[in-house]
C-alpha cells in the first residue's frame, strides 16, 4: 500500500499541469478580446479623451484603445505637450523637459483626437486651435496581425522552423 502512495503523487503534478496548459491554450483561442488597438487600418472619428491613460493605455471607447507611448512628431502651436506629466512623479527643469520626447500619454485631458483610415498619424487638438501630431509606431501598424496570434501559430512556426533546419 505505501509503494502505490509513492507512485501516484509524482503523476499528479505533470497531469496538473498539463491540464492548465490545456486550459490556457483553450481559453485563448476561444476567449474573445475585450479590447482592440487602434491601429494604422482603422479610421476614427473626432472623439473626446476625457480620462487619463491607465497602464499606458487611453480608452477611447467601451471597446478601442490606443497606447499612451506614441511619440509626438508635430507640434506647430508650441504648447506644452508635456502638461500631463505630474510634477509629483517627475519635477523636471525646463533643460531636462526639452530632452524627453513626449508621447500621447503625456497630454493632459480633455483633448479631441482623430486619425484617418489607412494613415499612421494621430491627431490631437487642445484648446480647440493647438494641433499635436503624433505617429502610430511599428507595433501599432502590425496590430491586426498580432491580434490574431495564437498559441498554435507560434508552435507551428516553431516547429516548421525547426523541421526545415533538419533537411
Amino acid at each position: 500500500m505505501m509503494h502505490m502512495k509513492r507512485y501516484k503523487m509524482p503523476l499528479i503534478f505533470p497531469i496538473m499541469a498539463t491540464l492548465v496548459f490545456i486550459g490556457i491554450v483553450l481559453y485563448d483561442r476561444i476567449a474573445p478580446s475585450r479590447y482592440v488597438l487602434l491601429n494604422y487600418y482603422h479610421d476614427l472619428p473626432l472623439h473626446n479623451i476625457k480620462r487619463p491613460p491607465n497602464r499606458g493605455v487611453i480608452h477611447i471607447n467601451d471597446t478601442l484603445i490606443i497606447s499612451g507611448s506614441i511619440p509626438l512628431v508635430e507640434n506647430k502651436s508650441g504648447i506644452d505637450a508635456l502638461d500631463g506629466v505630474r510634477p509629483s512623479h517627475s519635477p523636471l527643469t525646463k533643460e531636462e523637459r526639452a530632452k524627453i520626447l513626449p508621447r500621447l500619454g503625456d497630454l493632459a485631458h480633455p483633448y479631441l483626437i482623430y486619425k484617418k483610415k489607412n494613415n499612421d498619424t494621430v491627431v490631437a487638438i487642445k484648446n480647440e486651435s493647438d494641433t499635436l501630431k503624433y505617429i502610430l509606431t511599428y507595433t501599432e501598424k502590425e496590430s491586426h496581425w498580432l491580434d490574431t496570434l495564437t498559441f498554435g501559430d507560434v508552435f507551428d512556426y516553431l516547429f516548421k522552423q525547426r523541421n526545415n533546419e533538419k533537411k
